[in-house]
C-alpha cells in the first residue's frame, strides 16, 4: 500500500534525512577509499620497501662476501686472514638474518621462486668458495683460483641476477602500489567532490522546496489574512487544491474565515435592510400593532393602531399604560353586546394565559380582531379590522349553499338536507322529494341563446318559490334540474297537489329577450320513508319517477312505484343483453316500400331495424333504439344498418333508392362521412340512391356542426330527408337552414286528417310548401285505401304505409317488385 504523507514536519524530516543520507553515503565512500589508500601505504611500508631493502642488503652482503672471500684467497697475512674470516662469518650471519627477515615478510609465488633460486645459487656459491679455500689451504693455488673465479663467481652472479629480478619485481609492485595509491587518492577526492555537490544540490532543493511549498504559501496566506482582517472580504485566497498538510488546513481555515466574514457582512447588511423594512412595515402594515411590557406600559405602536382607535398625537404620553390609552376609546366605541369585555377584563385574561384572542364589534359596524401573545419582556397585541373578511365568509357560506344564478339552494345543501329528511322520516315525519326537469330547455337555449336560457331558469325559480309553501325547500341541482323537499300532512295528496300547481304555473308563457316562449316540466316524486329510507335511495327513486314522467309524454308528473324501479332494472337488463344479441346476429333489417302517388311505382324502400331474439319475442325499436342512444351503442348499430341496407340495395334496380334513419347521436361521430363514402364505394351504389332520414332533434343539438356534416353528405350526392315533420319546435325554420330533398309528414297528422280541421290545414300547408320548394313530400302511416285517396287528393308525391306492405325481409323484396299491381298506377 502506498503511504501518503501530508504533514510538513514529516516532509522536512524526510528532506533532512535525505541530505544526511547523502552526507553519510559520501563519507562511507570516502572512508572506503582512504582505507584502501592506507592499505596500499601499509603494503608499501611493511612489505614492498622492506623487501626491496632486504634484497639490496642481501645483494650488498653477497658482494661483500665475494670480496672478502677473494681477499681471503689472495692474502697471506695471518692477522688479515683472521680478520677476513671473522668478517666472512659475520657476513654469512647477516645474510642468514636477512633471508630469515625476507621470509617473514611473506613472498608472492614469483618472489618465492626467485628466493628459492637465489638460495640455490647462493648455496652453490658458498660451497664453491669453501672448496676453493680448501684447495688453497692444500696448496692447490691454481685450482683454487680457477674454481673461485669460474664456478663460485658464476654461481654468485646467478644469485645476484635473482636478486636483481626480485628487486625489479618489487619495484614494479611498488610502482603499481604507487599508481593504486594515486588512484585511490583521486577517487577519494572525486567522492568528496560528488558528495559535496550532492549535498549542495540537496540543500538547494530543500531550500527551494521550503521556499515554494512552505515559505511562499505562508507569506501569501499571512498577506491574505491581513487583508481579511482589514475588512477586504473579497480578496482572493490562494488555492492549494492538492495540499492536505498544514498549508491546506490553514487555507481551508482561511476560506472558512472569509465565508464567515462575508456571511457576517451580508447578515449585517440584511439586518440593516430588514431593520429598515421592519420600520417601513411597522409604519405601513395594514394591522394595528402594540407592544407593551409586563407592567402594560406601551413600548411601541404603529400608525394603523392609531387609525383603528382614532388616536392622535395628543394621546401619546411617556410610560403610558395600555388601558389608559385605549380603554376610554374601547368603551366609547364598543356596541352594547360587547361592552362587558372592557380593556381591564382583557388584561385580566391575558395575565392568566400565554395568549388571548378576542373580537370587538364597534358601534360603527367594524369588527376588530385582537390577538395578544406573551413574550419574554411583555406582550404583543395585533389589532386587525376583519369586517370585510367576515362579510366575505358570510358570502362564501351563502354561495356554498346557494345557486349563483337563481339564488336557490344548491346540490350541496340538497345532499345535506336529504340526510336530515331521512332522519326525521324515520321518526315519523314524512316528506316528499320532487325532482323537476324542464322540457325542451336545450331547444330554447340553443334557439334564443344562453342569456335567454339563464333568464328562463331565473323565472322558473321565482315561480317555484311562489307556488311552494314556506316550509318547502327549493333547490337547483344543475342545468335545468330542480328539486323540492315538501313537508305536509297527508304527504301523498299534498305532493300531487303541489306537482299539479307547479306544472300549471310553468305552462304559463315566459317572456324571454322580448319574446313569448312556452315551457313546461316533468316531475318525479318519491316519499320518505314510504319509498326509501336512505338519502341516495330516495333521490334515485325520485329520478326514476322523473324518467317515467318524461317517457309518458312530458308536461306531467309521476309518483315512484316499485314497478317503475322494476322497469329500470328491466331496461338495465335489456342494455346488458343488447351487445350479446348483436354478436349473435339477432338484429335484422326489414324494408318497407315508398310508393310514387302518380306512377304507382316503388321509388324507394325504408330500411327498418328489428331485434328478434332467438328464444323470445321481438323487442320493439321504441325500446332498444333510445337505449342504444343512451349508452352510445347506436353508432355501432347505425353503421351496421347502413352497411346492410347498401349491401341489399346493390342488388335492386338502379332507379330504386334505400332510406336509412340516422340518430342524432350518429351525427356527433366524426367518422360518419367517411363511413358513408366508403360503404357506397364498397358496394358500388350511386350516392343518389341513398337517402338519409333525420329528425328535427338533429338540428336542435349543435345544429351548426350537424348542418355542416349534412351539407358534406348532400354534396357527395346523398339525399337528405326530414322525418316526422311538424312535431317539433319551430319546424318551419329548419327548412331555411338546409335544402332537404324530402319532407316526411308525421303519421299523427295523417291519422287526424279526416277528423281534425287543424291537422288537415297543417297537412295542406306542408304539401303546398314542399311543392313551392320543389322537394318531395311523403305521407307516413297510410293504413287503408280511404286514407290513401285522401292523401292523393292533397297532392303528396309519395306514400308509405300498411296499405301497400308491411316491412319485409330482404329476400322478399324482389318478389314484391315483380308484382304488376305495384308497378302500375295505384288502383282506386
Amino acid at each position: 500500500m502506498k503511504m501518503k504523507i501530508h504533514s510538513i514536519g514529516s516532509r522536512l524530516f524526510l528532506a533532512f534525512a535525505l541530505a544526511l543520507a547523502v552526507v553519510f553515503c559520501g563519507g562511507v565512500f570516502t572512508f572506503m577509499e582512504l582505507r584502501k589508500t592506507e592499505q596500499i601505504a601499509q603494503l608499501v611500508t611493511t612489505s614492498i620497501v622492506p623487501k626491496r631493502q632486504i634484497w639490496n642488503d642481501i645483494k650488498a652482503l653477497s658482494n661483500q662476501h665475494f670480496v672478502l672471500s677473494k681477499q681471503q684467497l689472495q692474502t697471506n697475512d695471518f692477522r688479515e686472514l683472521a680478520r677476513i674470516k671473522t668478517a666472512i662469518k659475520e657476513t654469512e650471519l647477516s645474510l642468514f638474518v636477512e633471508q630469515v627477515s625476507l621470509s617473514s615478510l611473506g613472498l608472492t609465488n614469483r618472489e618465492s621462486d626467485d628466493y628459492d633460486a637465489f638460495q640455490n645459487h647462493m648455496q652453490t656459491y658458498l660451497m664453491e668458495a669453501a672448496t676453493a679455500l680448501n684447495k688453497l689451504n692444500s696448496g692447490q693455488y691454481k685450482i683454487a683460483y680457477s674454481r673461485f673465479d669460474k664456478t663460485a663467481k658464476t654461481s654468485l652472479k646467478r644469485a645476484l641476477a635473482k636478486i636483481e629480478s626480485s628487486i625489479e619485481t618489487i619495484n614494479r609492485e611498488h610502482a603499481q602500489a604507487n599508481l593504486a595509491h594515486r588512484d585511490s587518492i583521486n577517487q577519494s577526492k572525486r567522492m568528496m567532490v560528488i558528495s559535496f555537490i550532492l549535498l549542495l544540490l540537496t540543500l538547494i532543493a530543500l531550500l527551494r522546496w521550503i521556499t515554494i511549498r512552505i515559505s511562499n504559501p505562508l507569506l501569501n496566506l499571512s498577506s491574505t489574512l491581513r487583508r481579511l482582517t482589514e475588512g477586504n472580504y473579497l480578496t482572493r485566497i490562494p488555492d492549494f487544491p492538492d495540499r492536505k498538510d498544514e498549508i491546506g488546513v490553514i487555507t481551508n481555515a482561511t476560506k472558512a474565515y472569509q465565508e464567515v466574514a462575508q456571511r457576517r457582512l451580508e447578515l449585517s447588511k440584511v439586518v440593516e435592510r430588514e431593520a429598515k423594512r421592519l420600520d417601513a412595515v411597522l409604519s405601513n402594515m395594514p394591522v394595528g400593532l402594540c407592544i407593551f411590557d409586563q407592567n402594560f406600559r406601551i413600548i411601541l405602536k404603529n400608525q394603523s393602531f392609531n387609525e383603528l382607535y382614532e388616536l392622535d398625537q395628543a394621546d401619546d404620553q411617556a410610560n403610558q399604560k395600555y388601558c389608559e390609552l385605549i380603554g376610554a376609546k374601547i368603551r366609547k366605541n364598543l356596541d352594547g353586546a360587547s361592552e362587558e369585555m372592557s380593556c381591564h377584563d382583557l388584561i385580566t385574561k391575558v395575565r392568566s394565559n400565554q395568549s388571548f384572542a378576542h373580537t370587538w364589534r364597534l358601534d360603527n359596524g367594524r369588527a376588530i380582531s385582537v390577538t395578544i401573545q406573551k413574550t419574554s419582556e411583555g406582550w404583543v397585541s395585533i389589532h386587525k379590522d376583519i369586517t370585510e373578511r367576515l362579510n366575505a365568509e358570510a358570502k362564501v357560506l351563502h354561495m356554498a349553499h346557494h345557486d349563483s344564478l337563481t339564488g336557490l339552494f344548491n346540490r350541496n345543501l340538497f345532499a345535506d338536507t336529504l340526510e336530515n329528511v331521512i332522519r326525521r322520516a324515520k321518526d315519523g315525519e314524512a316528506a316528499s322529494v320532487m325532482v323537476l326537469d324542464l322540457d325542451r330547455f336545450k331547444s330554447i337555449n340553443d334557439t334564443l341563446g344562453h342569456k335567454a336560457g339563464d333568464e328562463l331558469l331565473q323565472q322558473v325559480a321565482i315561480r317555484l318559490q311562489k307556488v311552494c309553501s314556506p316550509g318547502d325547500l327549493v333547490f337547483r341541482l344543475g342545468g335545468d334540474e330542480f328539486a323540492i323537499i315538501h313537508h305536509s300532512n297527508g304527504i301523498h295528496a299534498s305532493s300531487r297537489t303541489l306537482a299539479e300547481a307547479i306544472l300549471a304555473i310553468l305552462e304559463e308563457n315566459f317572456i324571454l329577450e322580448g319574446q313569448t316562449v312556452s315551457a313546461a316540466a316533468s316531475i318525479g316524486i318519491a316519499i320518505a320513508p314510504d319509498h326509501c329510507e336512505t338519502t341516495d335511495g330516495i333521490y334515485k327513486a325520485a329520478d326514476i319517477a322523473l324518467y317515467h314522467a318524461k317517457n309518458m309524454g312530458r308536461k306531467c308528473f309521476a309518483m315512484f312505484t316499485t314497478k317503475l324501479e322494476e322497469d329500470i332494472r328491466a331496461k338495465e337488463s335489456l342494455e346488458k343483453y343488447m351487445l350479446e344479441a348483436f354478436n349473435k346476429s339477432e338484429f335484422q333489417m326489414q324494408y318497407q316500400p315508398i310508393i310514387d302517388t302518380d306512377s304507382g311505382e316503388v321509388r324507394s324502400f325504408e330500411a327498418l331495424m328489428r331485434w328478434n331474439p332467438m328464444d323470445d319475442t321481438a323487442v320493439s325499436p321504441a325500446l332498444f333504439i333510445p337505449l342504444a342512444e343512451e349508452n352510445g351503442f347506436i353508432n355501432t348499430l347505425g353503421e351496421w344498418a347502413l352497411e346492410e341496407a347498401l349491401k341489399t340495395a346493390a342488388n335492386w334496380p338502379d332507379d330504386i333508392r334505400v332510406a336509412v334513419n340516422l340518430s342524432p347521436i350518429q351525427l356527433n361521430d366524426e367518422t360518419l362521412y367517411d363511413t358513408v363514402s366508403n360503404l357506397l364505394n364498397k358496394y358500388q351504389v350511386e350516392p343518389q340512391r341513398l337517402e338519409l332520414e333525420i329528425t328535427e332533434t338533429v338540428l336542435l343539438d349543435d345544429n351548426a356542426a350537424n348542418i355542416k356534416l349534412l351539407k358534406r353528405l348532400h354534396d357527395l350526392g346523398v339525399r337528405i330527408a326530414l322525418d316526422d315533420f311538424g312535431t317539433g319546435y319551430s319546424s318551419l325554420s329548419y327548412l331555411r337552414m338546409f335544402p332537404f330533398d324530402k319532407i316526411k309528414v308525421d303519421r299523427s297528422f295523417i291519422k287526424a286528417m279526416g277528423n281534425d280541421d287543424n291537422s288537415l290545414a297543417i297537412v295542406r300547408a306542408i304539401v303546398g310548401l314542399s311543392r313551392e320548394l320543389g322537394i318531395d313530400c311523403t305521407a307516413e302511416g297510410v293504413e287503408d285505401k280511404k286514407r290513401l285517396k285522401a292523401i292523393e287528393s292533397e297532392g303528396f308525391s309519395e306514400v308509405q304505409g300498411f296499405v301497400f306492405s308491411k316491412a319485409m325481409h330482404a329476400d322478399a323484396l324482389m318478389d314484391f317488385l315483380e308484382m304488376t299491381e305495384y308497378r302500375g298506377r295505384i288502383a282506386s
